[in-house]
């Protein structure tokens, strides 16, 4: 088991600075993870922070030169997209955690949009990463560092403390786990921006890159009688993915442009009558959870 105990108060105020990523797991009696838990102020229901965000944004600390979000900074900064939808994420559940009611059905709701929405976007963009980085012409001329495929299993236990906190109820506990969860995420996701997207852009063709992402992320597959495009909005992490992706484009100014390069079967899923149902379906999670 990685997280050891429930940390009192006392011990979330007095823990020492941990040494790593693994420290915050095996001791998790902090939280320096850039949300003040203490400090937030509770309310009776739950407030999308990504809305308060201005238009056109990124999260990115890194990428600071990409508006207006023109075709050719699009192509530059697609792999961001998703890293945007993850940051985004990190904010709700920080946010959520922050004004959760601690009843058992709010441990319930967080936990289940966590495995329904979160856990299926982390999966699903790691496996086209590291199906994109392993690509024999990519691997040719891109070195890839062993620690981030080491990071996407660390980031599998950081998963697994959430859900493991939520099943115990214990409010301090899911809050230190949601904490150390998004820390390491957003670090994690710098660390691609800043060194490995950069390597990507001199070595490659963007546009034939970002091919090889698409056909990684949706696989045609014959259905009955005809061709067509296996994954759709329902049930599926590969759809599930691009939704978030699509609704976090549209806070850079950048959705049509993603739009457009997904399969048209994807896109019509993606249409606004549907998209809204499902951002509506997803966010009530976390109401119930703020409410119930």
């Amino acid at each position: 088991m990685l997280i050891s105990h429930s940390p009192s108060a006392a011990d979330l105020r007095s823990a020492p600075e941990p040494a790593s990523f693994w420290d915050l797991l095996i001791s998790p009696a902090r939280t320096s993870t850039g949300y003040d838990y203490a400090a937030a102020t509770r309310s009776s229901g739950f407030s999308d922070p990504v809305r308060k965000l201005p238009m056109p944004h990124l999260t990115s600390e890194v990428i600071s030169d990409a508006f207006p979000p023109t075709r050719a900074n699009f192509a530059n900064y697609n792999w961001s997209i998703p890293h945007e939808a993850i940051r985004h994420e990190c904010l709700r559940l920080e946010h959520a955690a922050a004004h959760m009611s601690g009843s058992a059905t709010s441990f319930a709701r967080f936990r289940t949009y966590f495995t329904s929405y979160v856990m299926p976007l982390l999966e699903r963009h790691h496996a086209a990463e590291e199906s994109v980085l392993s690509h024999y012409v990519v691997a040719s001329k891109v070195s890839v560092p062993a620690a981030y495929a080491d990071d996407h299993q660390a980031l599998k236990a950081a998963c697994g403390a959430v859900t493991m906190a939520c099943e115990a109820r214990d409010l301090p506990l899911l809050r230190v786990a949601v904490g150390c969860f998004g820390a390491f995420l957003r670090q994690h996701m710098a660390d691609e921006e800043d060194n490995l997207l950069p390597q990507i852009a001199a070595a490659f063709a963007l546009p034939w890159v970002n091919d090889l992402i698409t056909s990684t992320g949706f696989t045609r597959a014959p259905q009955a009688s005809c061709p067509c495009w296996s994954n759709t909005l329902q049930g599926t992490a590969a759809a599930t993915a691009a939704a978030m992706a699509y609704e976090a484009s549209k806070k850079w100014g950048a959705a049509p442009t993603y739009l457009a390069q997904l399969p048209k079967a994807v896109q019509a899923e993606l249409a606004a009558p549907l998209q809204e149902q499902f951002v509506r379906r997803k966010e009530s999670l976390l109401v119930e959870a703020c409410e119930a």
